[in-house]
């Protein structure tokens, strides 16, 4: 039999959609599990870092003391040239400084060795007074002798070499030591010491005798 539905269209009984069947458990297991994997991946990144950053510590606090070193190396040398520079500028004209210091390097002897090179400035008012003026008046040579007894006696020895050496000597009116000390130096027993040497006047220092020509 054939049922006619004579009602208007808006009367008539909608037919529901059916909805779509969705696999809600398994699309959750996935979310889970990506989020998981996100996580382990993240903290492993986390974890990486950490590592690297503890080994730079490492390396950083290695490398400290070489660094100090270094800073504390290249100050004393900015102040050594700094001083040589001032010295430079005041100078007396009559030193030769390439003479000066090879007869220094030919009068050191072994088991003594030079630490510090240091001129010694004197200040003296000007005619204005409110000026100071420095004058160069000696150097002041600080090292070590090796041995404990026989450092006393090997000072001396240097001294007198010093003397001996006329390139050296022959700037100075007087080499005098200042002070001799006991000291430990990488656990070996050493002496420091401190000559002051004074120069002489600049019409007192024997001029440099010229070289004669070389015939052709």
């Amino acid at each position: 039999m054939i049922e006619l539905n004579l009602l208007p269209k808006e009367l008539r009984k909608k037919k529901q959609l059916a909805m779509p069947d969705i696999p809600v458990l398994p699309i959750a297991i996935s979310v889970l599990v990506l989020m998981v994997v996100m996580h382990a991946v993240v903290l492993l990144s986390v974890t990486v870092k950490r590592n690297s950053l503890k080994q730079f510590n490492k390396e950083w606090k290695e490398l400290r003391p070489g660094c100090r070193a270094a800073e504390e190396l290249n100050s004393k040398i900015t102040g050594l040239e700094r001083r040589l520079k001032v010295t430079r500028d005041i100078a007396n004209p009559a030193l030769d400084w390439v003479e000066l210091l090879g007869g220094l390097n030919m009068a050191t002897i072994p088991n003594v060795w030079l630490s510090e090179f240091k001129p010694v400035f004197s200040q003296s008012k000007g005619r204005d007074k409110r000026q100071t003026k420095n004058t160069l008046t000696g150097l002041e040579l600080s090292g070590y002798a090796l041995g404990r007894g026989e450092a006393t006696s090997t000072v001396g020895e240097f001294i007198d070499s010093l003397k001996k050496n006329n390139e050296f000597s022959k700037y100075f009116s007087e080499i005098e030591l200042q002070g001799i000390h006991n000291r430990k130096f990488d656990n070996e027993e050493v002496m420091s010491f401190k000559l002051v040497c004074r120069f002489k006047q600049p019409d007192a220092i024997p001029k440099k005798a010229e070289e004669t020509p070389k015939k052709k």
